[in-house]
């Protein structure tokens, strides 16, 4: 987890831009990141480096090992209490009315993670460690948005993710896994 140096500049939304994060776009998704390296990381204009990494130089490589990457799979989750689950899943079963299915839908978690398959129990733990400190008593991460499921799309991302409030974004791009949180809402802004 990095701590910020400029705060207010955190996150970047714009309907064209998949999750972006940091004034410098330290951490920025292009639109439809499997298909091409647009995607990026910068660190150290907005979020602090390890003191051997420096913004422009090597930072470039910390995140993905590469400036520009392609995404392998991100999702996005956002924090919802009970009774909103509750809300999803009766809307849901009204569009559906497939109740097991929306129950197999609700319940994935972090564990049942696209990004996360087949890791090490140690990226496992260090990654649940660190949501739970972001985790406030009784709410749970639900999952928004997966990118292989809406082919990658910007577009989709917001439809799917803006106004939710915090969120959670984990990215794997080859064996690089990586996130990244935002405490506040993404929008289709520009």
């Amino acid at each position: 987890m990095m701590s910020t140096i400029r705060p207010q500049y955190s996150s970047y939304s714009g309907a064209s831009y998949g999750p972006t994060f940091g004034g410098g776009f330290d951490f920025y998704l292009a639109n439809q990141c499997n298909r091409n390296k647009n995607s990026y990381s910068n660190l150290g204009y907005t979020f602090k480096t390890p003191s051997n990494y420096k913004y422009g130089g090597n930072a470039k490589t910390l995140l993905a090992g590469s400036y520009n990457f392609q995404c392998t799979e991100y999702e996005v989750y956002y924090l919802t209490t009970t009774a909103q689950r509750r809300t999803i899943a009766k809307r849901k079963k009204e569009k559906e009315n497939q109740i097991r299915q929306i129950t197999k839908q609700l319940t994935k978690t972090l564990a049942n993670s696209n990004v996360m398959k087949n890791q090490k129990k140690n990226m496992k733990t260090r990654l649940y460690n660190f949501v739970s400190r972001a985790t406030p008593f009784n709410k749970q991460w639900t999952k928004c948005f997966t990118a292989s499921e809406d082919a990658y799309l910007a577009r989709k991302f917001h439809q799917r993710c803006d106004n939710k409030g915090p969120t959670l974004t984990l990215v794997r791009s080859g064996s690089y896994l990586f996130g990244a949180y935002n405490e506040n809402s993404w929008t289709s802004k520009y």
